[in-house]
């Protein structure tokens, strides 16, 4: 999945591990911008990234001390609000104290109509899913390098914001994502998730030396058997995107199939959608082999 910004730039994070280890390297983070200008920096750079002080005559100090970015919330009044990514200071390990703000322009120093704190982490961001949203996603780089991402929804009555999808360790759980992977002999990966309906055959065979030296298949071509069942995580180095689609909004959330000894096997991409059922819903399931067993 591409990950889109909607104003002058796109964020990609790229998480470089050891060829189907579990455990990501710090990722090179690239900044497309507009124009032919392009520059990667590398993810201890980006932690040294300074943003500017928010102006003390126009907000109250519960504001914060300096702002990431901001965007227009439209109320259905007519009127606007504006939504701010503030931080409380920056190290070396990146911003600390970030929240979102809701304030009212309108006064002088704005009102602070909402705030919601997301402690620490780098390279905050605020993704709008178009240009005049009903939903944002909000994503940072925890400790660990493991990207936490969550998406708010817009209530353009009352300019607030209202949390609906949480992306991080225990996703798969939250959502009730089942699916069964298994290793068959020859390079066979069985894959069967029960809602959404999706049963699918993996072959690995043209790479299958490659799961010799990683220990995950014999050399007589069988699996290890303690390693042949998979499990679905989110480990945090995965993609994540909104969008918004038909009315509605949608959101695509990269997962990954592990072993036992937490070798990546296959990635997994989940598309939900959240409509006029008020409710998310898990729209598509679909797997590709790891890079380290890709033949792309």
């Amino acid at each position: 999945m591409k990950k889109n910004l909607a104003v002058l730039f796109c964020l990609s994070f790229f998480a470089i591990f050891a060829r189907g280890a579990y455990a990501a390297e710090p990722p090179v983070i690239s900044f497309d911008f507009v124009g032919d200008a392009s520059v990667d920096l590398s993810f201890e750079s980006l932690a040294s990234i300074s943003y500017p002080l928010i102006d003390e005559s126009k907000y109250p100090a519960s504001a914060g001390k300096y702002l990431i970015s901001d965007m227009t919330v439209p109320l259905k009044s007519g009127n606007a609000y504006r939504l701010l990514l503030t931080c409380a200071g920056s190290a070396a390990g990146g911003s600390m104290g970030i929240q979102i703000v809701i304030a009212d322009e309108r006064r002088t120093p704005a009102g602070i109509i909402q705030k919601i704190e997301l402690g620490d982490g780098l390279a905050p961001q605020i993704l709008p899913e178009s240009e005049a949203p009903g939903a944002v996603m909000f994503r940072a780089i925890r400790a660990g390098n493991v990207t936490e991402a969550r998406v708010y929804l817009i209530n353009h009555a009352t300019g607030r914001l209202d949390e609906a999808l949480v992306i991080g360790h225990y996703f798969p759980q939250k959502m009730k994502l089942k699916v069964k992977g298994k290793l068959e002999p020859g390079g066979r990966v069985e894959l069967e998730s029960a809602n959404p309906r999706v049963k699918e055959t993996l072959d690995l065979s043209p790479v299958f030396n490659y799961l010799v030296e990683d220990e995950i298949y014999q050399s007589d071509g069988n699996p290890i058997p303690a390693l042949e069942n998979l499990r679905l995580v989110r480990g945090g180095w995965e993609d994540e995107s909104i969008r918004h689609e038909n009315g509605e909004t949608v959101v695509e959330i990269g997962l990954s199939l592990i072993t036992l000894s937490e070798k990546t096997i296959a990635n997994a991409a989940a598309v939900l959608r959240y409509g006029k059922s008020e409710h998310w819903t898990v729209e598509s399931l679909t797997f590709e082999p790891s890079m380290p067993y890709s033949t792309e």
